[in-house]
């Protein structure tokens, strides 16, 4: 009777079988040790990348930001007693200082600064770059001086000296030389000039730059600073209304 050798072929099958799927279990199991891999190295790069965002955002610095006054005052304000001279119905000029500053946390690139004014002023500056006609609402004729002040670094100020010289009548100024200084009745003559400022990299920002004549007692019940025009050997000055001043 002949010898049955199948036996031995079957077990060899099986494991030719058992290799092959040990073999597809180990690329299965590689491939999603590979996937896990991924999947958390991508996780902490998003946390590292949320984190270093918002480190960014809270400890960054800001952005420029630009801002512009009388450096007199430190305020867009400015309360001025004039000198009275009624042969002209304009004030002699003024000399003043505008103080443009960065007070945010990036440099200013390519600063400018455009001054408007109505006819009632009449206004000479540094740094001017040109002078054009311009209007504002409700078309009301202005000119506009335009100012080039180039970069301006975080908190870095810049001072533009300005002549002004205000339109006052010469009744105007008799009332106010007239008036005994008890009178805290007169009327107060108020001028705006509008002040735009802009860089590459901060927003335009406008600024109404106010000044005020009037009489002396009269000022200095609205404004705690208020300033008179002197004259001396260094020229026409503005300063600061002390005790002193014959003004109460």
């Amino acid at each position: 009777m002949p010898k049955n050798h199948a036996a031995p072929a079957l077990d060899n099958d099986k494991d030719k079988n058992k290799d092959k799927v040990t073999d597809k279990d180990k690329g299965q199991d590689r491939s999603s040790r590979v996937e896990r891999a991924v999947f958390w190295v991508g996780s902490i790069l998003a946390i590292v990348t949320a984190v270093m965002t918002v480190w960014d955002r809270a400890f960054a610095p800001s952005p420029a930001k630009l801002t512009i006054g009388f450096y007199e005052s430190g305020t867009p304000s400015l309360s001025i007693v004039p000198s009275i001279n009624t042969a002209s119905d304009w004030t002699e000029g003024i000399p003043l200082q505008l103080k443009v500053e960065n007070r945010g946390g990036r440099s200013a690139s390519n600063v400018k600064v455009y001054l408007s004014y109505p006819s009632t002023i009449r206004l000479d500056a540094q740094y001017k770059k040109e002078s054009k006609r311009a209007w504002n609402e409700p078309n009301e004729p202005m000119t506009q001086l335009a100012l080039a002040l180039e970069n301006l670094n975080p908190g870095e100020p810049f001072l533009v000296p300005i002549r002004v010289r205000l339109l006052l009548p010469a009744s105007v100024q008799r009332a106010m030389a007239g008036r005994p200084i008890s009178d805290t009745t007169s009327v107060v003559y108020g001028y705006t000039i509008v002040a735009d400022i802009s860089s590459e990299t901060a927003p335009s920002k406008r600024t109404q730059l106010t000044l005020q004549l009037g009489p002396c007692g009269v000022l200095v019940k609205r404004d705690s600073s208020v300033y008179w025009i002197g004259h001396g050997a260094s020229g026409t000055q503005v300063l600061r209304v002390q005790s002193d001043y014959p003004c109460d």
